[in-house]
């Protein structure tokens, strides 16, 4: 027990939690270490008791000269009231730029009545006989999209497919937006409304990282993905991907084409619309080149973004050309992929992932140091499956940062994702309720609470003026609550069927899924249809020595029970078949009351192996597994036909909605 009472309670007014309960209900105390290492990640230095002392004075005196909160959420579309007990005169400076007025006389009714105001952040500023207050509004839709409100349906389904592993003569090794376009035409074709794919935010051009999930800068496009003419057109890949050779040449044509390129109209407005965020994101691209892809090895004097002097950036001008450049390439062939997409038949086309993080060295932490927690890192506590627990070697928000900033990062990463997309996955999102911070010093780990209130108004808020249906991962333990929180807010629930278990280990009944809820069988971090009928996630974790040798007898006895168990709910006979699994399965997806259904496309080619073997990084292809079937080919494919055949039967994707209780 941590008994540092002045210590606790300056930990407390930064969200830093003083214990939290492992797996086997434990309570593990949040140490001193660790209370002062998660203050720094704040941005606060605390050295020795004098200076908690005078913090904590510090903040009850700001705490006493304040009659309102320093933030509040109000609701778009209708008139607001603030409680307020004396005379005050007000005004609100809208996001736009344009201005409310107002006056509140405590002989009458006091509450400020702020009227109806568009959505967005807002400054209300009040003025009393005695001080000037400033606070911000969220002023958000009570709920972001719905499927029904988007889409026109009750139900939908589509296709997640791996971008990168998309397999064409057409590009450099490493499929690209192009190639999206023709997967996205084959679905479309079959019924399928929208197509998922995996994070495409930017990774550094210099940068030779390859997981999707831990990207430079969550704000920016990868450029890797962007479609330009191979002259080795005719050649087969190989199994797997090698992306350096990709890299290296996929680089080079880029270099190709843009000097021949002349700015346009669109390109100069595309600039001017990016501002200082693009500037300085191609700035860090440029100097990247020069000093490498983690700006915490660059000279001092250019570790801070806005400490580069204007000379560099006049020698580096035409290289912050290029980065600019490379990013709206990338975004209009993002644009038309979604252009195609709808105007083939999908009524939502693409479906993106937002990561949880960016890594730490990246450009998001040096765009966005104002925002990001510094000497931390967001991973998980200890578990049974990872006993010493798991550092992910990325970079999370700062409340207190984010706060201040007024969610600017946050939102710059939701605008880019959701820009060209009509639905977008938040990964990992009870990391915007809590987060397990692990400091650099070594201290142990302790959770540290986001405002969760405020990120999801923020989210609403993007959701509504981008059209986008959000869908929130939540799989594993949450806090109580934090669901119907989430879902309050019009936000989905995602539900992995061979995850989607009761306390006592077995499988829910999937009639009961709620509606609002994203449905699937597997994800990119989890066995395959095929390969968990095959057992192959349990061949690796015994090659791996996962396992003990006389415990995959019985880890093989359950997977064969599990499957029994499936086929059961799905109203079939008991088969060691795999057609009967698969129909099953997708049955069981087909019928279910979730508004939305996914399958992954190695399930519907009956891929066996697995994209990604989470807690691995060498032993494992992750990421690197290139489709066996080229993507020109997929129209002509019997399995996606059948899947078609299959979805409308059931009536997914064909009913059209009948009102909505989660309009926005």
């Amino acid at each position: 027990m941590n008994t540092n009472v002045p210590l606790n309670k300056l930990a407390a007014h930064y969200g830093i939690f003083d214990s939290f309960s492992d797996l086997d209900g434990n309570v593990q105390a949040t140490s001193p270490d660790t209370q002062l290492a998660l203050l720094v990640g704040n941005g606060i230095i605390i050295d020795n008791t004098a200076m908690i002392a005078e913090h904590l004075a510090e903040i009850k005196a700001q705490k006493t000269a304040r009659h309102l909160p320093e933030e509040i959420i109000i609701t778009t579309g209708q008139t607001n009231r603030i409680l307020n007990q004396q005379t005050v005169d007000w005004h609100v400076e809208l996001e736009d730029g344009t201005m409310r007025f107002g006056r509140q006389n405590d002989s009458q009714d006091a509450d400020i009545i702020l009227p109806i105001m568009p959505s967005g952040i807002h400054n209300l500023i009040v003025k009393s006989a005695r001080q000037t207050e400033e606070v911000t509004l969220i002023c958000a839709p009570k709920r972001a999209p719905s499927v029904a409100s988007l889409s026109g349906k009750s139900n939908i389904w589509g296709v997640n497919t791996a971008l990168y592993a998309l397999n064409s003569k057409s590009n450099h090794g490493l499929g690209d937006f192009s190639n999206l376009s023709t997967a996205i035409g084959a679905f479309a074709t079959e019924g399928a409304d929208f197509v998922g794919i995996n994070p495409i935010h930017a990774m550094g051009w210099s940068e030779g990282i390859i997981s999707p999930y831990s990207p430079s800068h969550r704000g920016f496009l990868n450029t890797s993905y962007i479609a330009v003419p191979s002259k080795n057109g005719t050649a087969k890949k190989s199994e797997f991907i090698d992306y350096a050779e990709h890299k290296t040449c996929h680089q080079l044509a880029l270099e190709a084409t843009f000097s021949s390129y002349q700015p346009s109209k669109n390109f100069m407005e595309f600039c001017a619309v990016g501002g200082r965020h693009l500037s300085f994101f191609a700035l860090y691209e440029a100097i990247s080149e020069i000093y490498g892809s983690d700006w915490r090895s660059w000279p001092y004097e250019m570790q801070q973004v806005n400490q580069i002097s204007q000379n560099l950036q006049w020698q580096l001008a035409p290289r912050v050309e290029f980065h600019k450049w490379l990013q709206y390439t990338a975004d209009q062939q993002l644009s038309y992929v979604q252009q195609n997409a709808l105007s083939s038949g999908m009524n939502l086309g693409l479906y993106l992932d937002l990561a949880v993080g960016s890594r730490r060295g990246g450009a998001e932490t040096w765009c966005a140091s104002d925002a990001v927690a510094d000497h931390v890192s967001i991973g998980a506590p200890p578990d049974y499956l990872s006993p010493a627990g798991q550092n992910w070697g990325l970079t999370a928000f700062a409340p207190s940062k984010l706060k201040t900033t007024q969610y600017s990062a946050l939102r710059q990463a939701l605008r880019t994702s959701m820009r060209h997309a009509s639905m977008l996955r938040i990964d990992h999102v009870l990391g915007m309720n809590r987060s397990y911070w692990l400091p650099d010093n070594g201290a142990p780990g302790g959770y540290i609470k986001q405002p969760f209130e405020s990120i999801l108004a923020v989210i609403a808020i993007e959701a509504a003026r981008a059209k986008t249906v959000v869908v929130g991962e939540d799989l594993g333990l949450v806090p109580r609550g934090f669901r119907q929180t989430m879902r309050s807010r019009g936000l989905y629930s995602y539900s992995v069927l061979q995850y989607d278990k009761n306390d006592q280990g077995e499988f829910n009944p999937h009639a009961q899924l709620d509606p609002q809820t994203l449905a699937c069988f597997a994800t990119h971090d989890t066995p395959t249809l095929k390969g968990y009928h095959q057992k192959t996630d349990i061949d690796w974790w015994q090659k791996l020595d996962w396992v003990e040798e006389a415990q995959v007898g019985a880890s093989h006895q359950q997977r064969e029970y599990e499957v029994e168990t499936i086929l059961t709910q799905a109203g079939q006979q008991k088969s060691a078949d795999f057609n009967s699994f698969r129909d099953g399965i997708n049955n069981i997806l087909a019928a279910s009351p979730a508004s939305m259904v996914s399958l992954q496309a190695d399930d519907i080619f009956e891929v066996e192996q697995a994209p990604n073997l989470p807690g691995t990084i060498d032993e494992h292809p992750n990421w690197r597994r290139r489709n066996a079937i080229e993507v020109e080919k997929f129209t002509q494919n019997v399995k996606l036909k059948q899947i078609g055949q299959l979805m409308r039967k059931a009536g997914r994707g064909v009913t059209k909605a009948n009102g909505d209780r989660n309009e926005c």
